[in-house]
């Protein structure tokens, strides 16, 4: 049998992840079977075994790519702003960028995946300790930028920065839960609102008045 090239095993193995992201957000990761994994992506059974031994594993493969994506963008945004770079507006900017991005179609079904994930904690210890690991990688990259923030003299914040970031963390993943799994629409005014109040948490506003 002739060797498959590494770059056609990549492909492949991402044919597979697109088509299980498809499945876990239609039909949740209870109700999904491989097969229809199988039926969805047109890949063997054996196929998708090559890559993946169990539907768990395909789940975690997705969760963690979703995750670095996430935390990427904070990347993606300095870089578009260059010289320009002010912490307050890059945390608008991210604000703006997650929140407004809910609006497309694929961006739901990623949030929809997500909240599945995190409804296996209480199930699954191993899964519960892949989710913590997740949530401190992605606080320790928030963290770091209030703190980057705090050094350019723009954040004052009166929380400790560990608790800062599970603030905007926590908040920030409540308002997706609210549109994307109740279908409450999220308006400008509230992704506004929201940001105003998170921008004087962190430049450490007083508690009756924040001048943005």
């Amino acid at each position: 049998m002739p060797k498959i090239s590494h770059d056609k095993m990549a492909i492949r193995k991402n044919q597979i992840i697109d088509a299980a992201l498809y499945v876990f957000s239609d039909k949740g990761y209870s109700q999904t079977k491989m097969d229809d994994i199988v039926a969805y992506s047109g890949i063997s059974k054996g196929g998708i075994y090559t890559y993946f031994d169990s539907k768990e594993a395909l789940f975690i493969e997705i969760a963690n790519q979703r995750l670095q994506l996430r935390r990427n963008l904070f990347d993606v945004i300095k870089a578009e702003m260059g010289e320009q770079l002010n912490y307050s507006q890059l945390f608008r900017h991210y604000f703006y960028r997650v929140l407004e991005g809910l609006e497309q179609p694929g961006t739901q079904a990623i949030a929809r995946f997500s909240f599945e994930f995190w409804s296996t904690l209480s199930k699954e210890k191993h899964i519960k300790s892949l989710a913590y690991q997740r949530y401190q990688a992605f606080l320790n990259d928030l963290s770091s930028i209030i703190l980057k923030g705090i050094e350019a003299g723009e954040f004052a914040p009166s929380l400790p920065v560990d608790d800062l970031g599970y603030v905007i963390l926590s908040t920030l993943d409540g308002m997706i839960h609210t549109h994307v799994i109740m279908n409450i629409q999220l308006t400008h005014n509230a992704i506004e609102a929201y940001s105003d109040a998170m921008l004087c948490l962190l430049i450490g506003c007083p508690k009756k008045e924040c001048d943005l």
